[in-house]
């Protein structure tokens, strides 16, 4: 009786072993799948993140000639990281809620993308969201003419920025009229500034773009009676393709704002650089630079609106003498003339190794004093 009570006991915990095995990796099994559901619902909501931003992705375009700054803070005095070309596209990111005022310019910082992936800030305010409204600058902002032996222009077009144009019409037989409009709205419908008129005359003037030229109808029309008593409409109509003369309006703002003569900003009494134009897209540029042991030097060249349009570049010069080599670059950043120098002297040491030493490596910010 005992032998056989300890077989059944025997037999039991036999039994019950694999049941517990069982149910131990039930639990393991139970585990591994709440972990693996926790995985996919962060990826899910990784791709969803993903694709939300993909909804939100917007691209910008530089739109100022001196180019602009991208620095790695939202803050002027913050490191900087390169140099963003007119017209150059970046993806925002993100937007600082408060505005600044930096220079004259009030804006918000906007954290980019640039294509070649590197991450900054930049004002918004030198930043336009269509590139469309870039050419539109180029091609329609400035003064247009009836025709090529007309004094005065019927109608000139000035870019405000932030995607806006002031535009001021004086059309024929009537006063002069302005009006501020988007961009964008123009380019909806290529309509530019209209003005109706109707008294004891009907008076009509449309000035649109048609064909990638800026185009002026002008209709009159007056109801009149002949000598027998006959009413009848004595109209006229006119359409002008208008001809633009002169500079366009970012010639304008180089000229305005980058020729003349420059100092360092902190040395206002030095005149460090002088810049004179001397045909339609030609400049002349002279630089005077002390060395290192006090001796003057002169340099200067020409340089040409398209290429500091293309590159920001007004001159760049470098030149070696001896053991003495010097670099001089002047450049348009965050709208303002910048001068870059580098010098440096190398000698043979008491070991008769060549040693460089700088004597100069500065950039300067130059400003306008005459």
């Amino acid at each position: 009786m005992k032998k056989f009570f300890l077989l059944l006991c025997l037999v039991a915990f036999i039994s019950c072993k694999p049941r517990n095995t069982q149910k131990t990796e039930q639990i393991d099994t139970s585990q591994e799948e709440i972990q693996q559901s926790e995985v996919k619902e962060e990826l899910h909501s990784k791709t969803d993140d993903k694709s939300e931003k993909n909804k939100t992705i917007c691209y910008m375009y530089v739109n100022t000639i001196g180019g602009i700054v991208l620095r790695s803070d939202p803050d002027e005095k913050s490191y900087n990281i390169k140099s963003l070309l007119y017209k150059e596209k970046v993806q925002v990111v993100s937007r600082e809620t408060q505005s600044v005022a930096i220079s004259g310019v009030t804006s918000n910082w906007y954290r980019v993308r640039t294509e070649d992936d590197l991450m900054g800030y930049v004002l918004g305010a030198f930043l336009e969201s269509n590139k469309e409204d870039l050419d539109f600058i180029e091609k329609y902002t400035g003064d247009f003419y009836l025709n090529e032996e007309s004094d005065k222009p019927i109608i000139s077009i000035k870019y405000l920025g932030t995607g806006e144009v002031s535009i001021t019409a004086k059309p024929l037989h009537l006063n002069e009229q302005t009006e501020n409009k988007s961009i964008y709205t123009i380019l909806s419908s290529d309509e530019v500034f209209k003005c109706d008129l109707d008294g004891t005359a009907t008076i009509q003037h449309n000035f649109y773009i048609k064909d990638d030229k800026l185009n002026y109808d002008y209709y009159y029309g007056k109801r009149r009676e002949d000598d027998d008593g006959n009413l009848y409409y004595d109209e006229t109509s006119k359409n002008y393709v208008l001809v633009k003369k002169g500079k366009n309006h970012l010639l304008n703002y180089f000229i305005d704002n980058f020729t003349g003569e420059f100092a360092k900003e902190n040395e206002p009494q030095k005149t460090v650089a002088v810049i004179n134009q001397i045909s339609d897209d030609i400049f002349h540029i002279n630089l005077t630079w002390k060395n290192f042991v006090g001796q003057y030097h002169e340099y200067g060249g020409d340089f040409s609106f398209s290429a500091v349009q293309d590159k920001n570049k007004v001159y760049e010069y470098s030149a070696e003498g001896g053991f003495t080599q010097v670099y001089f670059k002047v450049y348009l950043e965050d709208e303002k003339l910048k001068y870059k120098v580098a010098c440096y002297k190398a000698y043979l040491d008491d070991d008769m190794n060549i040693t460089e030493e700088y004597r100069e490596d500065e950039v300067y910010t130059l400003i306008k004093i005459k």
